[in-house]
């Protein structure tokens, strides 16, 4: 009897292989967005170079970047590329060095990429964005709806559980900055000869509470909203936590502790 393989229910994807550099980027950054993306150059022979740019910018300067080891960021900033410039969290990802892990190593791209999509299939995660093929591992990126760099903390946790998540994937450690850059489909990987491009995902944006209550779950953390009722049944356990009519004199005040202490002695 044939076993059935849980690849046969994934979603499959639009062949995406046709998604240019400039569109690649054009999704990742459309117009009227707050901040600017950043750019990544690396040479050889000499200091790398970075700048932020508008991406109608990046987009006009592409064809020069795509011959070169170039990287773009996934969130966007003012100035320089720093958290302190930090201005819009756009995406959440996750790097897999899978080629350092020895269960994968002998792995196809295409092998491991299906692994993954069964991996999330399984645990309730949403689809990526986009995979993309980094040339030595694979890259699963989520693009969200902007969030002010107020939400950070929350970013972060979302990061950590989705490393923890690929974990068996030689997620890369890292990878929890929201600097991080990653390299632009066109580009070759100067370590593997091999052209970076994108290779599935839906192309959608998600909201962040809902994309991160699937991951938190998928770990076995609790949601957002499993949180908030687990402080608030805290709260309502917890002695004197009632709150103190307002407007009382002193004396009132301390009669009405009495009452309650006399009634906690009671019961």
């Amino acid at each position: 009897m044939k076993h059935t393989d849980p690849r046969d229910f994934a979603p499959h994807s639009d062949d995406i292989h046709t998604v240019s550099p400039e569109e690649y980027v054009q999704l990742l950054h459309p117009q009227g967005v707050i901040g600017n993306p950043a750019v990544l150059i690396k040479n050889s022979e000499k200091p790398s170079q970075q700048f932020t740019r508008c991406p109608d910018g990046i987009v006009a300067c592409l064809h020069a970047l795509l011959d070169r080891t170039s990287f773009i960021s996934l969130n966007r900033f003012k100035g320089t590329r720093c958290n302190s410039g930090l201005v819009s969290l756009n995406s959440l990802y996750v790097d897999l060095d899978y080629h350092k892990d020895p269960s994968w190593r002998a792995e196809g791209e295409e092998d491991v990429q299906a692994a993954v999509a069964d991996h999330l299939l399984m645990r309730g995660v949403s689809e990526p964005s986009f995979y993309l093929r980094t040339g030595r591992g694979l890259a699963a990126i989520w693009l969200i709806h902007s969030m002010p760099p107020a939400a950070l903390s929350r970013w972060q946790a979302a990061i950590r559980a989705l490393m923890d998540l690929f974990a068996p994937f030689g997620s890369d450690r890292t990878c929890n900055d929201p600097s991080r850059v990653f390299r632009i489909p066109g580009t070759r990987n100067e370590k593997s000869g091999r052209v970076v491009r994108v290779s599935g995902g839906n192309c959608q944006r998600q909201d962040f509470d809902v994309l991160a209550d699937q991951i938190f779950a998928a770990v076995g953390r609790p949601t957002r909203s499993e949180l908030t009722e687990r402080r608030k049944q805290r709260q309502d356990r917890e002695p004197g936590s009632q709150t103190m009519p307002r407007g009382l004199t002193q004396a009132e005040r301390f009669e009405q502790i009495l009452k309650d202490l006399e009634a906690y002695r009671i019961y």
